[in-house]
């Protein structure tokens, strides 16, 4: 059975966007319904070493990465897909997951 699944990246840290993308690639291969959410300032990890993996995230067929801050992000490099939502809208969202993961 199928579920949906949330994963929240809290920091912009490698260790901790490591693990969140591993995760969401992980239940993405496994055809499970998976939102990667980055709060804050963890947006900036899409510009890190790891910005080949989250290429990924397409060829799984993953949403976009949304990505909860107080204002729009500027992305130098528009290879990866992501929406923008307000910070404050974050808790309406999270109750349609069935399953909220928080790597931090």
């Amino acid at each position: 059975m199928s579920k949906n699944y949330a994963v929240i990246q809290l920091s912009a840290e490698l260790e901790c966007a490591r693990s969140a993308l591993d995760l969401v690639l992980s239940l993405a291969s496994l055809d499970q319904s998976v939102q990667l959410i980055m709060l804050d300032n963890a947006w900036m990890s899409l510009q890190s070493e790891l910005h080949k993996r989250y290429g990924l995230l397409e060829l799984l067929d993953v949403d976009p990465v949304l990505i909860a801050s107080a204002s729009e992000p500027a992305l130098e490099d528009g290879d990866i897909e992501f929406q923008w939502i307000a910070k404050r809208d974050v808790n309406a969202l999270l109750a349609d997951y069935a399953e909220v993961i928080t790597c931090n």
